[in-house]
């Protein structure tokens, strides 16, 4: 039976990471904070035109560049649609 809902947590040496997605059709509760603007605007987007709900929130080592967050937030969105 497929699940309505996932919750991942990952945490790296340049990130930490915590995605909840439900499929619910309400995209309202939709709330994305990577850090990188363009990212945040692609999630939020996603979830609207999917009518999920999303929440991400990612803490990472821009200092040094964006790419560890971006690369680690969305190998946790793909977790999460994995199993729902």
């Amino acid at each position: 039976e497929l699940k309505r809902e996932a919750k991942v947590e990952r945490s790296t040496k340049e990130t930490s990471i915590l995605v909840h997605l439900l499929l619910n059709g309400e995209s309202s509760n939709t709330k994305v904070d990577t850090g990188i603007p363009i990212l945040d605007e692609f999630f939020t987007t996603l979830a609207k035109e999917a009518n999920m709900s999303l929440v991400i929130q990612c803490k990472g080592d821009l200092w040094v560049d964006d790419h560890h967050s971006a690369e680690d937030v969305s190998i946790a969105v793909g977790q999460c649609l994995t199993h729902v």
